[in-house]
């Protein structure tokens, strides 16, 4: 007996073997599924993902085009938010992808984007605290900013250790004094 087969009909078997394999895997298949959650065409392992901490100010008619959740408030009653980014394993790396970030592509602000920093390095104190040194140019642009920038990067930091206290230093100063000398 001879058997054809068309195009359409070796496709409708490719796919029905290979859904009846999906449905009958094995168990250490099922548990990484558990363990990961998927992010557009691949996988992404949960302990990967972080976030960008930005604003959604005060009365913005802004529609949420892509997901957010809000975290917190700062002052001038905005909300801090925070969007998923992977790739960004470590506080340096994240703060840079801040630090990068421009534009209300999605709807939010970033209080940093006319800012020109960069990461100078981060520590642990003797006390325990972050002790986060950025260097280059701030922009600041009023009052309601100064608590943005702070709540930005102290978010940032502390996604990766929420148990600690977040020092910021912008060339060597603390922010705190950057902002009360501007009269902020």
């Amino acid at each position: 007996m001879k058997y054809t087969f068309s195009k359409i009909g070796i496709a409708v078997m490719c796919l029905l073997i290979m859904s009846g394999c999906m449905r009958f895997g094995n168990k250490d298949q099922k548990a990484q599924e558990n363990l990961s959650v998927v992010a557009g065409p691949r996988q992404v392992d949960i302990d990967s993902i972080h976030y960008l901490f930005l604003i959604v100010p005060e009365g913005s008619a802004v529609k949420n085009t892509v997901p957010y959740t809000v975290v917190g408030t700062t002052g001038c009653k905005d909300k801090i938010v925070r969007v998923i980014e992977d790739d960004m394993t470590t506080p340096n790396l994240a703060l840079e992808k801040l630090f990068a970030y421009k534009g209300m592509k999605i709807g939010v602000y970033n209080s940093l984007e006319q800012s020109q920093l960069t990461v100078d390095h981060i520590i642990k104190n003797d006390k325990g605290d972050v002790d986060v040194y950025v260097k280059g140019l701030l922009y600041v642009g009023g009052m309601c900013d100064n608590s943005r920038v702070l709540s930005q990067i102290t978010y940032t930091v502390k996604q990766f250790d929420p148990n600690v206290s977040v020092n910021i230093f912008v060339n060597d100063k603390p922010l705190g004094e950057i902002m009360s000398e501007n009269g902020e």
